[in-house]
């Protein structure tokens, strides 16, 4: 017997849980019906203002249905507050504010019944007006994402912060975070923890959320947010949703980077030694894209540089890709080139004519090098910080026509320039 009555009140149990989910479930369904009757019913109330007549029954009628629907709203949200803890403390505000408009639209319908107090029942229907528009968004924002009412679409893939010194930058705090801010925390932040998951700060990404850990340290194939940004749009477990602003190639890129590194949240991009896969990556967060295509037009047009020097440039471990899409003019790297030989000077003295930015640092780099872009012709931005270039180059560098910035850091031009004018003084 003991056990027959247990397994009844299991039963029970689950049955109520059922009975509860199933009338929460009915939330988004009864909500829209309170909000399409005060909207009827304030535009009915103000036209009879407006006409100087004295409000009918009709509008008295839709009031009382408003608040009707708005208490049943009220319980079903209730119930479907009970069976998901994902919103954190955005549905209790939520909560508060449908109550309250509830109440409100009831002492409404109770004056216009009663035809009694004009004043304020004019300033009741501004209030209703102004709770529905608080409430609406506090329940698009759960449903949909922070800011759902009068977010401009265009701040989701708004450009992301330039970084000015790449080498620099800590991994996590300049490149990674802002991208989950950008384009996670809306669903994923203090106000909406949905799969109970937030990526607003460390503590949070390494306790992870209802579907397992958000990061393996090494391992993206067991990191659940690897997972998820990978996964073919279409699919419903894809992050984030279809209809959400989605993340690049190059953001997804950069997040598997930085898991397959160990998911530090202190290492700067130096400290993980970045190899030549990662680098046009990281090259592109130094670049203001918008502005880059702005001034795309005016880029000179020019032929395609050989594949098979570029090929053999990369080979080498010099990067090698376009300034912008669509343009034959290349940005080249020297940062993971280890010898630069004869062959490399080569390949460079082949593509100098589409050459436009340049960084050549460290002691590798010598007058030769200097001499191999002698034709770039429209070569814009060189740095050759550190290197070993002597006097020999100057009068190459003030030949290059089209030369705006040079960096010649820690060289022994540089160290001339400071002696000279100690000299003087």
């Amino acid at each position: 017997m003991g056990h027959q009555c247990s397994y009844a009140s299991v039963a029970q149990k689950k049955i109520s849980l059922i009975m509860v989910q199933l009338v929460g479930r009915l939330h988004p369904l009864l909500v829209h019906l309170p909000i399409g009757m005060l909207v009827i019913g304030l535009l009915l109330f103000w036209r009879s203002k407006w006409r100087g007549i004295t409000t009918d029954q009709t509008t008295s009628f839709v009031f009382l249905m408003a608040s009707i629907t708005a208490m049943l709203s009220c319980v079903s949200g209730y119930l479907l507050s009970t069976s998901n803890d994902e919103y954190g403390s955005l549905v209790i505000d939520h909560r508060n504010a449908a109550i309250m408009l509830t109440v409100i639209s009831g002492v409404f319908w109770w004056l216009l019944v009663r035809q009694v107090q004009p004043l304020l029942q004019y300033i009741l229907s501004l209030i209703v007006l102004a709770m529905l528009v608080v409430t609406g968004h506090q329940g698009g924002t759960l449903t949909h994402g922070e800011s759902f009412l009068w977010r401009d679409e265009k701040t989701v893939d708004a450009e992301l912060p330039v970084i000015k010194d790449i080498d620099k930058a800590i991994v996590y705090k300049d490149i990674v975070s802002p991208i989950l801010s950008q384009k996670c925390v809306s669903c994923h932040g203090p106000n909406k923890q949905k799969g109970k998951l937030r990526l607003d700060g460390q503590e949070w990404i390494v306790k992870g959320g209802k579907s397992g850990a958000t990061i393996t340290e090494g391992n993206i194939d067991a990191s659940e947010i690897i997972k998820r940004i990978v996964l073919p749009p279409d699919d419903e477990d894809h992050m984030p949703p279809k209809e959400k602003g989605q993340l690049t190639n190059q953001q997804i890129t950069l997040i598997q980077w930085w898991v397959l590194k160990g998911a530090s949240f202190s290492a700067s991009v130096q400290e993980l030694a970045p190899d030549a896969s990662i680098q046009p990556a990281l090259l592109s967060l130094t670049q203001n894209t918008r502005k880059e295509k702005a001034v795309q037009a005016a880029l000179p047009e020019v032929e395609a540089a050989s594949e098979k020097e570029i090929a053999f440039l990369k080979s080498k471990g010099a990067i090698v890709i376009p300034i912008a899409q669509g343009s034959n003019l290349l940005n080249v790297n020297f940062i993971n080139c280890t010898a630069i030989t004869d062959s490399v000077l080569t390949a460079l003295k082949a593509i100098a004519p589409q050459l436009y930015w340049l960084k050549a640092e460290g002691p590798l780099v010598k007058d030769e090098l200097v001499e191999a872009v002698s034709g770039a012709k429209y070569l814009k931005r060189l740095s050759l910080a550190g290197s070993g270039i002597t006097q020999k180059s100057r009068q190459i560098l003030k030949q290059l026509p089209q030369l705006e910035q040079i960096n010649l850091y820690q060289t022994p031009i540089e160290e001339k320039k400071k002696t000279d004018t100690t000299k003087r003084s």
